[in-house]
This record gives C-alpha cells, structure tokens and sequence, in this order.
C-alpha cells in the first residue's frame, strides 16, 4: 500500500561502523601512500645510475657519428666530381641514394663563372638589378614608316595590315621581322581580324620567341601575353589558359634571358591571368586538363625557385668555396641551412656541390649508425631545420622519459646548426621500465584502497538495508497492532452494551449488530492480509485453481466494499460487462487482492468520495481497473508502491491507516494468476490501478483445481 516515507537510519550502532570504516580507511591508504612513495624514490635512484652511465654511452656515439658523417661527405663530394666533370667526361656513376643527397652539383671556373650541370635557372644570376640587352635595330624602312604612320596617325588599320604584309617581304632581320610580325598581329587586332591577330602572335612565340622588343621585352613574352587577351576577347577562354600556362612553362624552363625582377613580374602576371580565364571554362575534362596542368607547374615552378634560391647564393658569393682541399661550410638561406662542400680541381676550377640535408638526415645518417653499431636499440635522427632561440648552444642534455632516453648535441662547425639527436629505442628493450615499476606500485595501491573502500561501501549498504528492513518491521507490527486494537475496541464496546442490556430498541440493537458484523469482517481481513503475507514471505503460499464466473465474484467485491464505504460517504461507480467469461483461478485470493485495491483506493481518496470500478475483457485477457480521484503518488514512488512495508509520502497523514503489505499481497495473487498489476498515476489527480489476468492462462485439462498450487 502507499504509506509513509522512510526515514533515515541514525542508529548508534551504524554511526560507530561508519566511524570504524573511517578510520580503518585512512591507516590503509596512509600506509598504501608510504609504500609508493618509497617505492618512487627507488625507481628514481636507479634511473639516475642508469641515465649516468647511458649518457656517456650516447656522448661518445654522437662523437663517432659527427665524426664519420664528415668523412663519408667528403668520399661522396670526390664521387660526385667524377660523375659532373668539367669537361663532361664521365668516370663514375653514383648510386640512386648518392644522387639524392647531392641537391644541386656546380662548377666555379677559373674567371669566376658558376654553371650548374644539372640546372638551367629560370633568370640571370648574377647582375639580376641590370636589364637585358635590346637587339641593335636598324632604321627603319620606308614600307614600315609607312604603315606606322597608317596605324597611329590616319587610324587606318586595314591599310596598316597590308603595309606590314608587305614590309615582311623587304627580307628584315631575324629580329626586325619579329617586331614587323609583332606590329603585323597588334593591327589585326585593332582591325577586328581576331582570328588572323590570334595567328599571328603564336606564329610570332613559335618562331621568334627569344627575340626582344624594341623595349627590350622577349616577343615570345610579349606574344603569349597578347594572345590570351584576343582569345579572351573571341570567348576563346580555354585557348587564353592554354596561352597563359604555355607562358609559364617557358619562363619555368628558362627560355627567356630575364632577371630575377622581371622573371617575377612576368610569372605573376601569367599567374593573375589564368584564374579569371579558367573560371569561364565550362567545367568538363578540357577544364580539368587545364586545372590540373596548372597544379602541376605551381610544383614545378617552387622546385625551380627554390633550386633557384640556392645557386644564387652560391653565384653571388663563390669565393670562399675556391679551397685547396676539401672544403664544407653552412650557407644559411632564408627557408633552411644548406651544407655546401667543394673541392679543387685542375686548371684553376673548383668542384662544388649544394647537398640536400634531408636526405642526409633521412638516408646517411641512419646508414652511419647502422655502420656503426647503433642500428639495434637506438634512434638516431639529425634534425636539420633552422634552430630556435631554445638550441643546446652545443650543450648536450640526457633525460629519461620512460620511452626515449636521449641525447641531443648541437654539432660544431661545419655542420653547425643542425641537432643530432641519439635516443634508445623503447621497442627494443633495452630500457629499464622505470616507469613501469611506479606505475605497478602506484596501481596496486590504488587498487588496493579501491578493494578497501568498496567492500566498506557494500557493507555498510547492506547494514543499513537490514536496519531499514527492521526498522520498517518494527513500523509495520505498531501500524497492525494499532489497526486490530480499533475493531477489538469497537467489538468489546458494543458486546458490553448489549450485554448489559442497555440497548432497548430494536433498531438501535440491528445497527449494532451490524457494526459487530463490519468491525468482525474488518479484523478478518487484517489478519488473513497478516497471514497471507507471512506464508508469501516464506514462499508457503498455496493457491485452490476452481473455474469462476469473474462476473459474479467482481460484483460480490464490489457490493461488499459499497457497504463497507457507504457509512463514510463513499460511492463506488461499477462498470461490469454481462460477457466477463469463467476461468480458473483462486476466486477467495483474487477477491482479497481486489479488495485491497479498492480498500487502498479509499484510504487515499483526500477529499474525493468517489471511486469507480471497471472490468472489461477480449479474446486474450480480462482486466480491472481501480480509479480513483485522490491523492496520487509521486513519480519517484510510484516505481516502488508494490515493495513491501513501503509507505508513500502521501502516508505521512495520521488519519491515514495502512501495514504498508496490501499491495504487495495483491502483486502476488495476481502474478500467481499469470497476470500484471500497474499502476498510473499524478500527484493530486488519484491514481488507476490495473489488474489483467490471461483468459486462458491454465485450461481445464491443466487445472489444478481439485488440488493446491504454490
């Protein structure tokens, strides 16, 4: 039944155990706290022997590997001039690995000239401020004038195209023909003759590319650039691209005799172009071959300039490289340090080469430690990026972090900046797992006050919830003891009346007797509901199946609770179906469960006196539903109602009697039946509690009717 809320346990007894608990905590994990402690102290003193004697170990491998690492570069810069001789004379081919480590071989002759073998830059090196030489031109001939003055002063564009026609054929120069075929395509232009001034300009880049302008401007520059406007203006969009991206290859690859500023002023302006020509390319795969060309050069074109980069470094400065012996020095550029090595050759020249430092820290190194005997249980890395303000400053330093014992050394002169870093390998285990060994201490300790205060948690758990549970026991005999002491008082009060004769009339004797009747079914009731629960709670509990006309015994109950009600002003509302058909059950049981629910429906009515009863059934089930309109429960009671001894808070009230077991009766009954009992309810809109039994939930052939089942 609802009933009162319980309260918290706060015995004497449970206080102590909870102060022992306490205590006998705080000595374990104090004494768990000391162990690891010395336990951390120890595994700190032996990885401080340990990291002193590997730090000498790992000084001296540094030493070894700085050392050889010279000496393998300069075996590999006397290969190299074999393989890039001056005179082009090959002697000896390196390996795949040795030409990746050489970035960029050179060769600085005796008039202080620099060439690469292996790259041709993309603008002058030297003197890149200067501008390139204009071609000696000529004056001009009388067909040229003649259309000049036809093209800029009488605007006669037609006419300016036939006189450039036929200055062509006067047999110009290889050069002046180029500015003729030059002028010939810009009156086209100016003319409408787009298709013939389109012709015209890659005619122009095709054969007289490397000539210059009369304002010192490579044609082929001049003619790729006019062409992408004129197919632009055709809507020729992808032939401007074309034309665009033709013009970056070229100046890529050198073509043009440029300076370093007007190889960058024409790179971006081939580069500004092409993305409004290629936006208005309808996507398909002549896009996509464009797009991707584009990708293409844009890679190709950061390798160039970074090559660039470098051999301009050593063009603007090849003297300190002009040695009479091997020679390694740092050239400092602004992305990355590159190690340079050179060394004499005859007739004055001098060999050199731009070695590629990742290569070195990615395939020599590790070659040389391998060499060396430090390929097993070791990591040996050169870190060869520009250093930050926090570099060793040629210090080494040794830590152990339980995974990479290392070493890191600044490298003296000439391979300094770069880092070489030795550390142990933690796969290979070779290292003390120093880390390990806290770790297993400070995990058993933990696991240890885990254990402590877990155990310590169930039972101090299961304490309370037998001293709830006798509590709730205690609660239980006061609320029935209370309950039997009322009907006992009114039975003895009127049997005494009576007795004695001092009741005279007849009707007053009838009421009498028939609150003697009431109270007597009332106390019978609460002792079968104790005697029920007690064989409940020893699993004793027997039931007698009969076939029974659920029609008739839900009318019974409900006549019976109407006149246990009606005196109190209660009126009970009884929908009852003619067609709730006959099944097997314990008809006294199931009655006495659905007698509690309706007694439970009254004791927590509030101030309703209405309640209504309702049976309905199909093909499957029949149920019951107890509505009433009073109190409600609580969702965080509502789950727990069917538990035994539980009271709601709603119970709190003195008025409202209750041994806190009638519904746990009838959830038995009912599951006995193989049926369920829910209930739905919201606080201070009464509850409806539903009972459903299976229709043919035991058969007649199965039923145990003549017998007892438990």
């Amino acid at each position: 039944m609802k009933g009162r809320e319980r309260s918290p346990v706060s015995s004497p007894v449970r206080s102590g155990y909870r102060r022992r608990l306490a205590a006998f905590s705080i000595v374990v994990v104090t004494a768990g706290l000391v162990v690891v402690l010395f336990a951390w102290r120890e595994a700190d003193r032996e990885r401080l022997v340990w990291e002193k004697e590997q730090g000498q170990r790992l000084a001296q491998a540094a030493d070894l590997i700085a050392g050889k690492l010279l000496s393998t570069l300069s075996d590999l810069l006397v290969r190299s001039s074999r393989q890039y001789p001056p005179a082009g004379q090959v002697t000896e081919n390196l390996t795949a690995d040795d030409r990746a480590l050489v970035a960029e071989p050179f060769i600085i002759r005796r008039d202080g000239n620099v060439t690469f073998p292996l790259f041709k830059p993309p603008f002058r090196l030297s003197d890149s401020g200067s501008a390139p030489m204009v071609a000696p031109t000529r004056g001009k001939g009388a067909d040229v004038s003649e259309a000049e003055r036809l093209e800029f002063i009488r605007k006669d564009f037609p006419g300016a195209v036939l006189a450039y026609r036929k200055a062509l054929t006067s047999k110009p120069t290889r050069s002046e023909r180029g500015r003729v075929l030059n002028a010939l395509a810009r009156s086209m232009t100016k003319a409408g003759r787009l298709s013939e001034a389109a012709a015209a300009y890659r005619d122009l880049v095709r054969e007289f590319g490397a000539e210059n302008s009369e304002g010192g401007i490579a044609l082929g520059i001049v003619g790729a650039l006019a062409s992408a406007r004129v197919s632009e203006s055709m809507r020729l969009f992808d032939d401007a691209a074309t034309a665009l991206l033709d013009l970056r290859e070229r100046l890529i690859g050198g073509t043009y005799a440029l300076d370093n500023n007007q190889f960058t002023y024409f790179l971006g302006v081939a580069e500004d172009g092409f993305p409004a020509s290629i936006s208005r390319v309808e996507a398909g795969e002549i896009r996509g071959a464009l797009e991707g060309r584009h990708e293409a050069l844009l890679l190709s074109g950061r390798e160039v300039l970074a090559r660039a980069e470098r051999a301009e470094l050593i063009v603007g400065n090849p003297g300190p490289y002009r040695k009479d012996a091997v020679y390694f020095s740092m050239l400092s550029a602004p992305s990355r340090p590159y190690l340079v090595g050179s060394l004499p050759l005859s007739e004055g020249m001098t060999f050199g080469a731009i070695l590629d430092s990742r290569q070195i820290a990615e395939l020599l190194v590790p070659e040389i430690a391998r060499l060396l005997g430090l390929s097993e249980g070791f990591r040996v890395d050169l870190d060869v990026r520009v250093p930050k303000a926090s570099s060793t400053g040629g210090k080494q330093e040794i830590w152990v972090d339980d995974r990479t014992p290392s070493i890191v050394r600044a490298l003296a002169p000439p391979l300094s900046p770069w880092v070489l870093k030795i550390q142990f390998d933690p796969s290979s285990g070779a290292i003390p797992r120093f880390g390990l060994k806290r770790v297993a201490y400070v995990s058993a300790a933990m696991i240890l006050v885990a254990a402590v205060f877990i155990g310590g948690l169930v039972t101090l758990r299961a304490m309370a919830r037998e001293m709830e549970l006798v509590r709730l026991k205690t609660d239980f005999v006061a609320t029935v003891s209370h309950e039997l002491r009322t009907p006992l008082t009114s039975i003895r009060y009127i049997s005494e009346l009576l007795k004695e004769g001092r009741v005279g009339e007849e009707d007053r004797k009838s009421q009498y007797y028939k609150t003697l009747h009431n109270e007597s079914e009332r106390l019978s009731r609460i002792i079968e509901n104790i005697l029920d629960f007690s064989k409940i709670e020893a699993g004793l509990k027997e039931y007698r199946f009969e076939r029974t006309e659920t029609g008739r015994l839900t009318t019974d109950i409900a006549v019976r609770c109407q006149e246990m009600i009606t005196p109190k002003g209660f009126l009970l509302k009884v929908e009852i179906p003619a067609s709730l058909p006959a099944v097997l059950m314990d008809a006294e049981a199931f009655g006495r469960a659905l007698f509690n629910l309706l007694d439970n429906a009254v004791k927590y009515s509030g101030e309703s006196r209405e309640m209504k009863l309702r049976a309905s059934a199909d093909a499957d089930e029949i149920r019951w539903q107890v509505v009433d309109k009073g109190l409600g429960i609580s969702p965080e009671d509502k789950t727990r109602v069917f538990e035994r001894f539980f009271r709601s808070k709603q119970a709190a009230d003195p008025n409202i009697k209750g041994s806190g077991i009638g519904l746990t009766i009838a959830k038995h009954i009912v599951e006995a039946h193989g049926g369920t009992i829910s209930v739905e309810s919201e606080l201070g809109r009464g509850s409806t509690f539903t009972v459903a039994i299976p229709v043919g939930m035991v058969s007649e052939s199965e039923s145990p009717s003549l017998g007892n089942s438990k």
